[in-house]
């Protein structure tokens, strides 16, 4: 009886017994196995260490210790020194790959006799001679993109960067049973070991990287034993010409002088933004001049003069005073604004007040009226316009619109929310119209001419560049009744609303 560690072997084959402590086990499941007596130590043999097949139907021992083995795809001789197998299939003489379970026996001769599905094999095992030729291999074909090449041993293949795909052809220079020959082959700079490939006698390489390779190929005779001196072909790919030294020479050297180029044109450019600004400064300043003497234009300040001492003068003290004290207030609110370019609709609508109020006293019986609205969409407090660029159109509307109107006339400032990023200011008044006051400042003084429209284009396109933006315009309707006679005019500002784009306004205060 088996022992029971043998208990894995299970459907047994055959039990051969050497010496008086190993056992040699064949199992129809498990392979071949050696079982020490002694040690109670079972190892396995399975295909993983070279065996044929792991379905053994029997083996015998010949007399120089080497067991025979017969599987399901062949015969297996085993060297129990070495532990190695040496297989044996139809390409050497079997009669087939397919063994018969219990159908083997050992000849008084030597011989010895395995039957299979085909018939049976009879042989003298010291007879069988290996193939001890080792065998060369040749490098039968090359392709480069499937079309194949012409190629030198002793020269390397040369291929384009583009067309980086090759195969390499193989075969072994041993015909006893070509179909049993093993190949194994290498691209050094690519496969870092050997590939074993069985009898598969091409490869293919894609996408190979620019550089220098060697191909090496070896194979194996119908006895397994290799021929460990490769066959090698070199192959080299030659590299695009933007990885070349010359072409990464020219680069740097092209770089360097995009550099100094780039910060010359900088340079130049930052000079010139410079000089722009100061030009856009100046011309602020000039600008904010020319407002500032609009506003306090000599007529004006002579007037109201005037009309103080008219006061004085008609024993009207009171009257004088109260006049004296907003024209003061106004004239200080004037000198502010020189100091602030931005005011809030707020503080300019406070101006304004005072301002128009020193006008309605200067007319008699208080001529006209003067309205101011505001979108309920305007934060009046944050919502900012120019300082100098409302006024001069209201004091237009006053002495050109409305001083040489007969009946009473009416001045409305309208502040008003355009949409999410713009606003916008309207002065209308129901005066004569540009025509007609053209015609009469032409008649009074016929060589003077008016600066004023220009001023404030000038001031349109000067808040424009200051604030990097085109959205600021001014547009000037003349307003007309059903018979086209002129009713007025009316003066649209539109701006960019800076408060939304994050500008901060600084309240000086009143």
């Amino acid at each position: 009886m088996l022992p029971k560690t043998q208990s894995k072997f299970e459907d047994l084959s055959d039990v051969n017994i050497q010496g008086d402590s190993i056992l040699w086990l064949s199992s129809y499941r498990v392979g071949f196995g050696k079982y020490n007596l002694h040690t109670k130590h079972l190892k396995l043999y399975t295909p993983a260490e070279g065996l044929a097949n792991s379905i053994v139907y029997g083996s015998l021992m010949d007399s120089q210790g080497y067991a025979w083995i017969s599987t399901n795809t062949g015969l297996s001789r085993f060297d129990p020194v070495r532990e190695t197998f040496t297989n044996f299939d139809v390409y050497d003489g079997l009669q087939n790959n397919e063994f018969i379970g219990g159908s083997f026996l050992l000849l008084k001769n030597g011989e010895m006799v395995f039957g299979g599905v085909n018939g049976f094999n009879i042989f003298r095992p010291q007879g069988l001679q290996r193939n001890s030729n080792q065998s060369p291999v040749a490098i039968t074909d090359v392709k480069v993109m499937n079309e194949s090449v012409g190629f030198e041993r002793d020269l390397p293949l040369i291929i384009d960067y583009k067309n980086n795909f090759v195969s390499f052809e193989f075969a072994a220079l041993d015909f006893a049973a070509p179909q049993k020959n093993q190949y194994a082959y290498q691209l050094e700079g690519i496969d870092k070991k050997w590939i074993y490939s069985g009898n598969r006698h091409f490869v293919s390489y894609s996408q190979l990287p620019a550089g220098n390779y060697i191909f090496k190929v070896k194979a194996s005779n119908s006895a397994g034993e290799w021929n460990e001196t490769p066959t090698t072909l070199r192959l080299r790919v030659v590299s695009p010409f933007w990885v070349k030294d010359w072409f990464k020479t020219l680069m740097i050297v092209l770089g360097v002088i995009g550099i100094v180029f780039f910060f010359t044109n900088r340079i130049r450019f930052i000079k010139e933004r410079e000089k722009e600004k100061i030009n856009l400064n100046r011309q602020i300043a000039e600008l904010e001049m020319k407002a500032l003497r609009a506003q306090m234009n000599p007529h004006f300040i002579f007037n109201c003069l005037n009309s103080i001492n008219n006061f004085i003068l008609h024993d009207q003290n009171r009257q004088a005073s109260k006049y004296l004290t907003k024209f003061a207030k106004l004239i200080r609110q004037i000198l502010d604004n020189t100091d602030t370019p931005l005011a809030s609709v707020e503080r300019i609508v406070n101006f304004m007040n005072l301002y128009i109020e020193l006008e309605q006293m200067r007319f008699v019986n208080n001529r006209f009226d003067f309205e101011i609205e505001i979108d309920p969409l305007i934060n009046a407090h944050e919502t900012v316009f120019p300082t100098m660029m409302i006024q001069p159109h209201v004091e237009n509307a006053i002495w050109h619109g409305l001083m040489h109107k007969a009946e009473r006339g009416k001045i409305s400032l309208k502040f008003c929310r355009e949409n999410k990023e713009y606003v916008s200011c309207i002065i209308e008044d129901n005066g004569i119209g540009r025509i007609k006051a053209r015609e009469i400042a032409q008649d009074l003084s016929p060589s003077r001419k008016s600066k004023g429209t220009q001023n404030v284009l000038d001031s349109i396109e000067t808040f424009n560049r200051q604030h990097n933006t085109e959205g600021a315009k001014i547009i000037i309707d003349d307003l007309y009744d059903t018979q086209q006679q002129p009713t007025g005019t009316r003066v649209k500002i539109i701006l960019p609303d800076l408060a939304q784009q994050g500008l901060k306004l600084v309240d000086n205060g009143f």
